[in-house]
């Protein structure tokens, strides 16, 4: 259980009516503290994360076969940072599709929902409704 404790503090310590403005940097340190917590660190790295307006989406998830370059892009200023790292892992549930998964486009489907219990034991959401993935 000590790998979810980081996620269970961060999760306890969330103020809900704080706004979230997130950097690279936090991003990727999130983004490795959801991939021991929800994924058992079988993710490999993201080899660009940005944050820039989008529109009609909080982020998307990236992925270039070609040169095997993967990049997530999240919009400047969230809600509060519990929306944020459920769109995190949201991202991070295509970027395992892409990566882990043969014949997988990276949709909402059924492989895709196949996290939403492991996602609420970690007190995260788990939607299908958050970005406009590009693959």
């Amino acid at each position: 259980m000590a790998r979810y404790k980081r996620l269970a503090t961060i999760l306890r310590d969330v103020d809900y009516k704080k706004t979230y403005k997130p950097t690279k940097t936090n991003a990727e340190m999130f983004f490795n503290i959801l991939n021991y917590a929800i994924f058992n660190g079988k993710l490999s790295s993201i080899d660009k994360f940005s944050i820039r307006r989008i529109r009609n989406a909080f982020a998307y998830y990236e992925y270039d076969e070609e040169t095997d370059i993967a990049q997530m892009t999240f919009k400047p200023k969230f809600k509060n940072i519990k929306l944020f790292l459920d769109i995190l892992g949201h991202e991070m549930v295509h970027h395992y599709q892409i990566t882990h998964q043969q014949n997988n486009n990276g949709n909402h489907n059924s492989d895709f929902f196949r996290w939403k219990k492991k996602f609420e034991r970690m007190g995260l959401d788990l939607k299908g409704t958050y970005c406009a993935s590009f693959s």
